[in-house]
């Protein structure tokens, strides 16, 4: 498929269409490998931090850069611990009998109750009515049992709360590896949505990972983020405002390999010039960087990138 093709499905869709439409007017690609990880990216339907920008972003880079299975689940606000609960574990059980790393993510509001477990909660009280709110502390026990090799990632205040309360590693049998990345330490908070994020950092670290055609493993996934968090275009002045995010392992025999998601090659991709065309093309075009799916990098013919996403 050539530059010419492009611009025509551009055309003819009045300037509406995403990649993976793209990728499929080619029934014989050979760069679309099965899939061999899942994501779950949790927030909450009355959420009042507008993070679903940065989710959906999110979901495209682990989606498209890394081939991974994505979904996304909304909390509710009515019978949000049990509907959350029900989901994670339908979307375990299912996950799991595929044998692949997972990720399990949440981006909103995290706090502390009276015993230091971590809560979730949908928003600030509004008008004296308190949010809608679940112990996550609680639910995450699920997660940390069995053969699964999963990474929990948490964008929110107090988020090492996540480990205050897991079973202590080496508690597990066998190959099963639970770890967490939280965003901030115990009683600590996280900046919202924006170039100072955590999720932001996140996401930049996944899409240099995926720029080199390298996976990477829970400690080299902190190790970027935390080296995203320190340069100064994130920071701004203070150097100091953002909180520094942990990794810890939850469970697992501590003689286990941190977790790791493989990356996704293009060697011998068949659509690699394809995707070179269309990079030149938005360099030609900056408008059409408006109808690109969130979080999308094009390459050039020259190596470098043309579209980092917002």
């Amino acid at each position: 498929m050539d530059a010419a093709r492009i611009m025509r499905m551009l055309q003819t869709s009045g300037g509406i269409f995403s990649l993976p439409q793209i990728f499929t007017a080619n029934r014989n690609s050979q760069c679309v490998p099965a899939v061999e990880h899942a994501a779950l990216l949790i927030s909450w339907e009355d959420d009042d931090l507008d993070v679903i920008y940065e989710l959906r972003g999110l979901a495209n880079t682990f989606k498209y850069e890394f081939q991974f299975s994505v979904e996304c689940y909304a909390i509710p606000s009515i019978n949000s611990s049990m509907c959350l609960e029900r989901f994670l574990n339908s979307w375990l059980h299912k996950s799991i009998q595929n044998n692949i790393p997972l990720i399990v993510y949440y981006a909103g509001h995290g706090g502390l109750d009276s015993q230091s477990k971590l809560t979730w909660a949908a928003h600030k009280s509004r008008h004296g009515v308190a949010s809608p709110r679940l112990n996550w502390s609680d639910l995450q026990a699920a997660l940390e049992h069995g053969q699964s090799r999963i990474l929990i990632i948490l964008d929110c205040c107090d988020a090492v709360g996540a480990f205050n309360h897991s079973s202590p590693p080496g508690s597990s049998s066998g190959a099963g590896v639970t770890e967490l990345i939280a965003a901030c330490g115990f009683n600590d908070s996280t900046d919202g949505p924006g170039r100072s994020s955590f999720t932001n950092a996140l996401q930049k670290s996944l899409l240099h990972f995926s720029a080199n055609d390298g996976g990477f493993s829970s400690a080299e996934l902190h190790q970027k983020i935390l080296a995203q968090l320190l340069q100064p275009q994130t920071r701004g002045k203070s150097p100091l405002s953002s909180a520094t995010p942990v990794h810890v392992r939850l469970c697992g025999d501590a003689r286990l390999p941190s977790v790791a998601f493989k990356g996704y090659s293009r060697d011998n991709c068949e659509h690699w010039p394809m995707l070179q065309s269309l990079g030149e093309l938005v360099l030609a075009i900056p408008s059409l960087k408006d109808v690109l799916p969130l979080g999308w990098k094009l390459p050039l013919t020259d190596g470098k990138s043309v579209f980092e996403g917002p």
